[in-house]
């Protein structure tokens, strides 16, 4: 190292620079900013003798002192230095950049290149001398090596210029490595940044391992794709067998656990002639003849080249996307009609309005006639008219709009039956339940509308439409075809209701009302009311605490469980969506007792597809409400 230092000086007209061994008086001055090692040694000295300003090499260090900001390098860290009118230090936290007086320059000159080139000759030497592993040791990789191959491989492959077959070589091990220590996000991080670089010989051989990374992962659909794609590539005949092999039995694999995705990742689904994968993962692409087992689609007959999405309550039903507001906006219509008759209506009147001749012959048909049960019971009719009062005038007749009324003989008290789907998801109808069990309201007004059941925003749908160009990009289909059908049917409409309830002083109890239900549906129940309470104000007050109380009578859940659940529903309200996912499938995994250590492993994999870390899984499993 001294020899390096001495070369430095020989290049001539330095100024205020000084070498092993540097003068006593001159080290002194230095050493008020700076203690070195006993072991360390000075090499080089610049001091400005009109300033503070100093720079010293040693050993082990470069100590700066540039205009009263101390910085300390160690050699380890130093990447690169480069020169360009004044030097710039590369090292692994900033760069530190020098002017040109440090190396003893009073201008601009070639010398300055000159001791870049130097100093860096010196750099890679003691990367070398240090290096610990040689390239030798890169040949296996193993549980044992693996971490320490990977924390070195960056400066590994600077330090010995690695390109060419030996860099590919090393690569591979690399992502070996990376896959031992389970780090397979920067292992696809990896392949994403070198992918350019590859011809096609070698892209098979990528893609190859993007597939086995994401198969231990345990994302089946990515796996699939990916080991697909590698065989589009220049593969040897075994290795192409094997890997065609190993997609049908992952195909059968993702087929059988399809439901154990996250909702997120599969609220889109599109039906096509194979599996496939989009770029931006905006839906999964299933092949319309080999699909996922248990699924379930209108009418059970998957239409190719149709998007679909999944039910709002139903993990297992997808509807077709271009109606499924429609659709779900019906279906919902016809539940709070049954609900309104469980509550005691007598009187329902309501007007279709907003609506196409479709949709609204499709309500009418169901709703009045009265050889037709609605929702999930049918309905005690005592008379089902058309009203005659005049006030359905020509133009509600031109927009479509028209009045209904439905007259009932409502006989029991007020009740909530076991069978509601969308009672649990609109507070509103909590509301009207708790009104009605709690008091005597004897008119409400409601309004539904099929946009409220809406639940894609416009980026999604422009993100969808985009991976539809490029899944059909070197397809047969037509394109805009595929996308108008999908996109250009949806059907809206509103439906106005006003309701008139029978006084429950004229109703007998219903001895069904509660005792049909099973635990977990009032617990959820109960949390849910919960939910609306805390809403508000975060509190719940004396009169929301006499209703809880009424309740958790009536529900029969005691003190303690009520309490339990009260944590429960006050900690939901701080989690994320693929946090409650994560919730629900812990809580779901516990009915049965104790966690087997297979339940315990298929709750990581879920936590790891969600990106949940370990730490905040256990913070979200600790709330979860004691059996």
């Amino acid at each position: 190292m001294n020899d390096i230092f001495t070369t430095l000086v020989s290049f001539g007209n330095l100024q205020f620079v000084y070498t092993s061994p540097v003068p006593t008086e001159k080290l002194a001055n230095a050493l008020q900013y700076f203690d070195l090692a006993q072991d360390e040694h000075p090499y080089f000295l610049y001091q400005d003798p009109l300033n503070t300003d100093l720079l010293l090499i040693t050993s082990k260090n470069y100590y700066i002192n540039n205009k009263q900001k101390i910085s300390i390098i160690p050699w380890n860290e130093i990447i690169s230095i480069i020169y360009n009118s004044q030097f710039q230090i590369n090292n692994k936290i900033e760069p530190i950049t020098l002017h040109r007086k440090y190396f003893g320059l009073s201008e601009d000159s070639p010398t300055g290149n000159k001791i870049a080139i130097k100093l860096n000759n010196l750099v890679r030497h003691l990367e070398q001398v240090n290096m610990p592993i040689k390239i030798a040791d890169f040949s296996t990789v193993t549980e044992d090596n693996a971490s320490e191959f990977i924390s070195r491989y960056d400066e590994f492959v600077i330090a010995n210029e690695l390109s060419g077959e030996v860099w590919v070589d090393l690569l591979w091990n690399y992502l070996d490595a990376l896959v031992i220590k389970k780090e397979y996000f920067m292992a696809l991080e990896v392949i994403d940044d070198v992918e350019d670089y590859f011809d096609d010989g070698r892209l098979g051989v990528l893609y190859w391992h993007k597939g086995f990374i994401y198969e231990e992962m345990g994302d089946l659909y990515k796996s699939i794709s990916n080991y697909k794609r590698s065989l589009f590539f220049d593969f040897s005949t075994t290795s192409q067998i094997e890997t065609k092999n190993n997609i049908t039995g992952l195909i059968h694999q993702f087929n059988s656990s399809f439901l154990s995705i996250p909702r997120k990742k599969r609220k889109f689904i599109f039906i096509d002639t194979s599996l496939n994968d989009t770029e931006d993962d905006s839906f999964i692409v299933l092949d319309k003849y080999n699909l996922p087992i248990d699924i379930r689609f209108p009418n059970n007959n998957p239409q190719l080249h149709e998007l679909y999405i999944i039910h709002p309550h139903f993990d297992e039903i997808y509807l077709p996307y271009s109606t499924y507001e429609s659709q779900l906006a019906i279906d919902k219509v016809q539940e709070y009609f049954y609900f309104l008759q469980c509550l005691g209506a007598k009187k329902i009147i309501y007007k279709i309005i907003n609506g196409t001749q479709r949709n609204s012959l499709k309500i009418s048909n169901l709703e009045v006639n009265a050889d037709v049960k609605i929702g999930k019971g049918g309905l005690n009719k005592a008379q089902v008219y058309v009203r005659k009062d005049g006030t359905d005038s020509a133009a509600e007749e031109a927009s479509g709009a028209h009045s209904r009324i439905q007259i009932l003989n409502p006989t029991k008290k007020p009740y909530l039956p076991s069978d509601l789907i969308w009672y649990e998801h609109d507070y509103s109808w909590h509301r009207l339940y708790q009104q009605r069990i709690n008091g005597d309201l004897l008119h409400h007004h409601e309004s539904i509308s099929s946009r409220s059941i809406k639940s894609v925003s416009g980026s999604e749908e422009l993100n969808i439409k985009a991976s539809f160009k490029n899944l059909f990009i070197n397809a047969d289909a037509n394109l805009n075809k595929v996308i108008e059908s999908n996109f250009n049917s949806s059907q809206t409409f509103e439906i106005d209701i006003t309701i008139e309830f029978e006084s429950v002083d004229n109703l007998i109890d219903h001895a069904t009302s509660f005792d049909v239900r099973n635990n977990h549906a009032v617990e959820r129940e109960y949390v849910e009311e919960v939910k609306i309470m805390f809403s508000d104000d975060g509190v719940i007050d004396d009169k929301e605490r006499r209703i809880l109380d009424r309740l958790a009578t009536r529900f029969k859940i005691s003190p303690e469980k009520a309490a339990s659940l009260e944590m429960q529903a006050k900690n939901a309200g701080g989690y994320s969506e693929d946090e409650q996912e994560y919730l629900d499938e812990y809580i779901d995994l516990r009915k049965d007792g104790e966690l087997t250590s297979k339940d315990r492993q298929n709750l990581n994999r879920f936590a790891l597809r969600l990106g949940i870390s370990k730490a905040r899984a256990l913070e979200v499993e600790q709330s979860a409400p004691t059996i």
